[in-house]
């Protein structure tokens, strides 16, 4: 009975607390009811058609900037080829009034000799008298015209530093052409005064050449010199065949060129950290520096801030520095550029060199490969080491791998390091390799006779005994330098190497925003370069620093 009646008072506690939960739960769920609902849902629509809104609106944004860029390429496209036209015609307008006035001149001489032949066959008798007189002045005539002669056959053009005859095909036939007119200048004095062929089309021609080429290269390093053209418009490769020659690049000028950089980034996976797929392959390869670029990776690693350069980036781009010095034939320039691959056997040299005692005097043969650099050789558009006072050296020194700028100036027999990243570590680096520029160079320069070869003074060497020209020469770290934040230090030695060639000065401070700039007016001269030799067909000379190792390689003279 007791148990019953405690299942009932228990079973009605359990109802009870029930009954209280449902109620709570009902008090907590909110209850919406049908406006409450549809307004709901109508907000949602309305959300929705905007979004659909503002997506056709970007659609059409997109579609317009896609023509107006269409547009842009299509009129660049016509402004080039209406310049290139307008050249043509030009030029072609040049030739032929040159040739007009080539004729006329012919003309008007032969004009003028006839009307002399016709007064003097009317005074015979004066003639007769003076026979004498008229023999010598023929004499004169002939030995005037064989000089001239002598000098149409001599002709000689200097290029590149290399003398060569540019009239040797028509030497011979001249040479028989004048004798046949000596023989008639015999019976008839007048006969050569009023001839076509005292010089050939193919002299005068040649003779034009040289005399343009002359002043083309004048003209060219005017134009490097001032950094445009007289109307002050930008230089074009038309005007100088080289990269890197406009020194000022803005952020305008990098999203003017944002086609270019667009074409590097196509194709970069970021999971990956390569470029994937077809976008990773130039077709067809850009020639730069004398080599056939074919990996799209060059140019990115190139554009980006913390793109580790190796050597091939900076003896590509220090080719075309080197190069530069060379179109702009300026005397008071005296600097010159190696490749990477210099520093290495110089380094190697002096461990050699080290380890073997540290000797005096050692043999430097012709087969010797610093001896082809100091002569100015391996290096396309080298300079003999005894032209110049300043060299210009990258360095990569190791553990960790670091570039540096090594400059040797032989007139202050003094070497400069410029270092963007100095760390203990680093500078202990330099330290163990830098005897390679105090130490064993200057005794190098010694077996070479170096500063009995130069042509011109040098105040500190000079001024030394000869002994001491070629003591080790004294070592700069040079201080108050730009510190590099990601790992540009390949970027800030050319950026050093540039500003010394052009006698500007070093910043003390570059931000990431000014070196990614500085790489993206590099990227950009080296891409539109290529593309410019493959639209033109520019074949430039036999040039590239690696092919040139190699052909060194293979020349058993120098094994």
């Amino acid at each position: 009975m007791r148990i019953l009646m405690l299942d009932g008072f228990f079973s009605g506690k359990r109802k009870a607390s029930r009954r209280n939960v449902q109620s709570s739960v009902d008090e907590e769920v909110p209850v919406f009811n049908d406006a409450a609902v549809s307004s709901l849902l109508s907000a949602s629509t309305n959300n929705q058609q905007e979004i659909n809104n503002m997506s056709k609106r970007v659609v059409d944004v997109e579609k317009q900037l896609k023509v107006v860029i269409s547009d842009m390429s299509a009129m660049k496209n016509e402004i080039k080829t209406y310049h290139v036209d307008m050249e043509k015609g030009m030029a072609e307008i040049g030739g032929v009034l040159k040739d007009l006035v080539s004729k006329m001149e012919r003309h008007f001489a032969k004009s003028e000799n006839i009307t002399r032949g016709d007064d003097k066959g009317d005074d015979g008798d004066a003639r007769d008298l003076s026979g004498s007189s008229s023999e010598s002045e023929d004499d004169n005539k002939k030995n005037d015209y064989e000089l001239k002669k002598a000098e149409a056959t001599s002709v000689v053009s200097n290029v590149d530093g290399k003398t060569k005859d540019v009239s040797a095909q028509d030497c011979g036939a001249n040479a028989e052409k004048a004798d046949e007119d000596t023989g008639m200048a015999d019976a008839n004095p007048t006969h050569f005064l009023d001839s076509d062929e005292i010089f050939s089309d193919s002299v005068i021609a040649t003779l034009d050449e040289t005399v343009a080429s002359l002043y083309k290269s004048r003209d060219i390093a005017s134009l490097i010199e001032a950094g445009c053209k007289p109307d002050g418009t930008a230089l074009s490769f038309n005007d100088v065949p080289c990269p890197f020659l406009n020194s000022d690049y803005t952020g305008s000028d990098a999203f003017r060129d944002v086609e270019i950089f667009n074409w590097i980034e196509k194709g970069w996976n970021s999971k990956l950290c390569c470029l994937t797929g077809k976008y990773s392959v130039i077709n067809p390869p850009l020639e730069v520096g004398g080599d056939a670029l074919t990996k799209k990776i060059f140019f990115h690693t190139l554009n980006f801030c913390g793109g580790e350069l190796s050597t091939s980036h900076i003896d590509v781009i220090f080719y075309y520095l080197r190069k530069r010095i060379k179109l702009m034939k300026e005397k008071k320039i005296k600097f010159s550029t190696t490749d990477s691959c210099f520093s290495q056997i110089l380094v190697s040299e002096y461990q050699s060199w080290k380890a073997s005692g540290s000797p005096n005097v050692f043999k430097v043969g012709a087969g010797n490969t610093l001896f082809v650099y100091f002569s100015g050789g391996v290096c396309r558009y080298g300079k003999p080491w005894k032209d110049v006072d300043e060299l210009l050296c990258p360095l990569l020194v190791l553990d960790p791998n670091h570039w540096i700028l090594v400059r040797v100036n032989f007139e202050e027999c003094k070497v400069y390091v410029y270092n963007s990243y100095k760390t203990e570590k680093i500078e202990k680096n330099i330290e163990l390799v830098i005897g390679a520029f105090t130490e064993y160079l200057p005794l190098f320069l010694k077996q070479t006779k170096f500063y009995d070869l130069r042509k011109e003074s040098v105040s500190f060497a000079l001024s030394s005994s000869y002994d001491s020209r070629y003591s080790s020469f004294s070592f700069h770290n040079v201080s108050d330098l730009p510190t590099q934040v990601k790992s540009d230090c390949g970027a800030f030695i050319c950026l050093f190497a540039e500003r010394l060639i052009d006698g500007k000065r070093i910043p003390s401070s570059f931000s990431v925003e000014e070196m990614e700039l500085y790489r993206n007016r590099l990227c950009h001269g080296l891409i539109t370069y290529g593309r410019w030799k493959l639209e033109t067909n520019y074949i430039s000379e036999d040039e590239g620093t690696v092919k040139l190792r190699r052909e060194l390689n293979k020349d058993p003279a120098l094994k």
